[in-house]
């Protein structure tokens, strides 16, 4: 679908936008409470700059592999196997896919999350129940910007937002989300549903 395909699109290949910090938190302990989470599995609702709604299930095994499945009747997903990453249009019926390294994704997917090497922290916003986040790539900032939303007392991951040069955000926020817990690797390698309709045919 086109709109799936727009979402995509924003998530990993966003232009960047500027941002200077204003505000101060100990970014040791959110750096250690990122590299604690080795997998996530979570429901999400995904929102655009228009407030259309999409929801699926988000799962996530660190380092480098994440899959988006939406609910019916939509049936793209997207999926990263720690090298690249692969969006399925179902409405094309073939993928497109681009380096790991060359996504957003990557800010969050690493194996070590820095933050204070080569992800840069343009923003901070700080009160009693959130810390707002807001990351780059400080060699490729092109790439974009990745803000996460990250509840208090205990630290935890909400959502995140990508933003565009153009002031347009989408979010993704989960829900029913289960940290740390042992997800089936084989979910995060690409298969093509066409070609495996055809065996299914056989």
């Amino acid at each position: 679908m086109q709109f799936i395909k727009y979402i995509f699109i924003v998530l990993l290949l966003i232009p960047c936008t500027s941002f200077a910090q204003n505000n101060i938190v100990d970014l040791e302990e959110i750096e250690k409470y990122l590299n604690s989470i080795k997998t996530i599995e979570s429901n999400f609702t995904l929102t655009d700059t228009n407030g259309n709604k999409t929801t699926g299930k988000f799962m996530l095994h660190r380092p480098g592999k994440m899959r988006f499945e939406y609910d019916a009747p939509i049936k793209d997903f997207i999926v990263a196997d720690g090298t690249r990453i692969y969006f399925y249009d179902s409405e094309m019926k073939q993928p497109s896919s681009m380096p790991l390294d060359n996504s957003l994704a990557n800010l969050f997917l690493r194996e070590e999350i820095n933050l204070s090497k080569d992800i840069e922290v343009s923003k901070i916003y700080n009160d009693k129940n959130l810390i707002k986040m807001t990351l780059q790539n400080k060699k490729e900032p092109l790439y974009g910007s990745l803000t996460l939303f990250l509840g208090k007392n205990p630290l935890e991951l909400t959502r995140w937002k990508v933003t565009d040069s153009q002031n347009l955000s989408t979010f993704i926020e989960l829900n029913n989300v289960k940290f740390n817990t042992k997800i089936d690797e084989n979910i995060f390698y690409y298969r093509d549903p066409e070609r495996e309709k055809l065996f299914l045919n056989r």
